[in-house]
């Protein structure tokens, strides 16, 4: 029995999908085509159109959930609970994807493109560079990770399904609360949301082929002591 379910071939569609998004989006970015602006102001346009005292106050409690700090702290609990419970390969994925992989990815990102933060007022201080969103390419690789960990631990069912609904809508909630609070782009969402992707299957597919089913070979292997 393994660890984690083997990835469907829907996942590798939407991976090859997700790579020429952000491919595309990323070149369109750097090379300023018109339709990017465009995009940008309809849709910062769309999201601010719901702002309100009370909701940008909530906005800005919910999506500093996912600063580097607080990120920190929340995976490292959930990956010291799983390492608990003897769940070993999905607390390293864990750590892997929400510590390791997501912020040297972003970060490299951030400085090759180089991209301004937009022109707006801020609601937040921010210093970085605006392509990708670091919180939504968080948000990804935090709740898509797990949503793959419950699946490979408990049976499919209802509430499964719900959580698994629940943690997809973080995922894009974040993405738009980035938004609303003027520090990120429409396209910087969308990037990262891709860039995102593309990681957590690649890492998904590396954890499946080699250390779990690695592990399993090695304890299916007879010793060979007397």
């Amino acid at each position: 029995m393994t660890l984690i379910p083997k990835p469907k071939k829907s996942v590798s569609i939407w991976l090859v999908f997700s790579l020429i998004l952000f491919i595309f989006v990323t070149i369109s970015v750097v090379k300023k085509s018109p339709w990017v602006n465009a995009f940008d102001l309809s849709i910062s346009k769309a999201v601010r159109s719901f702002a309100s005292p009370g909701l940008t106050k909530f906005t800005l409690i919910f999506t500093s959930t996912l600063n580097p700090l607080q990120t920190t702290v929340i995976v490292l609990l959930i990956s010291g609970t799983l390492f608990y419970f003897k769940k070993k390969w999905q607390s390293i994925f864990l750590l892997t994807n929400s510590l390791i992989i997501g912020f040297v990815i972003n970060t490299l990102a951030k400085i090759i493109i180089a991209r301004p933060r937009p022109g707006f007022k801020h609601l937040i201080h921010v210093s970085s560079y605006s392509y990708p969103s670091g919180h939504a390419m968080g948000a990804m690789l935090l709740f898509g990770s797990l949503i793959i960990i419950i699946n490979s631990i408990f049976k499919k069912s209802a509430r499964i399904a719900l959580v698994n609904i629940l943690l997809g809508m973080l995922i894009v909630l974040i993405g738009i609360s980035r938004i609303y609070i003027n520090v990120h782009y429409a396209t910087d969402i969308l990037g990262d949301w891709s860039l995102g992707y593309v990681c957590l299957v690649i890492s998904y597919w590396v954890f499946f082929k080699i250390g779990v089913k690695k592990n399993e070979t090695n304890t299916k292997r007879p010793s060979n002591e007397p």
